[in-house]
């Protein structure tokens, strides 16, 4: 994947709606639950129950994986406001590598739905280190 230049993406406090942050162990354990054959994966946060989902739309049908924000694997938990999205899965499979490397990872939102990974990652003498990861959500014509 080519970049062509530096994006800029505005998620200061004042425009994320929703933070969820999560061990990264369990994240890794639902990327394989996942039906990576599916176009999109779907992410809901929610004030209610089922507070945070991962779902994903294949050939094999719908696998929905779903946090309780009381989870052993839910470091914080915040939702300002109900919001569903999906985003090609596709575009989400490079972040796996910084996954796999991580610590933790929150996963925040803006109004816009703009979805943003950002893993922290220990360097060998203990220095904590982030790597962000952003995708936009699929939008109807």
């Amino acid at each position: 994947m080519e970049s062509e230049g530096v994006m800029s993406f505005d998620l200061s406090k004042d425009n994320v709606i929703n933070v969820v942050i999560l061990k990264s162990e369990s994240i890794k354990e639902v990327w394989s639950e996942l039906d990576t054959s599916s176009e999109d994966l779907e992410v809901f946060i929610s004030p209610n129950e089922p507070y945070f989902r991962l779902s994903t739309f294949g050939p094999a049908g719908t696998v929905e994986v779903a946090y309780s924000k009381e989870s052993d694997y839910v470091d914080s938990f915040q939702c300002k406001k109900e919001q569903k999205n999906t985003y090609r899965l596709n575009l989400m499979k490079p972040c796996i590598k910084a996954l796999n490397l991580s610590n933790k990872v929150a996963i925040r939102t803006d109004q816009l739905g703009l979805l943003c990974f950002q893993f922290l990652m220990r360097t060998d003498e203990g220095i904590a280190t982030f790597v962000e990861y952003y995708c936009t959500p699929n939008r109807e014509d």
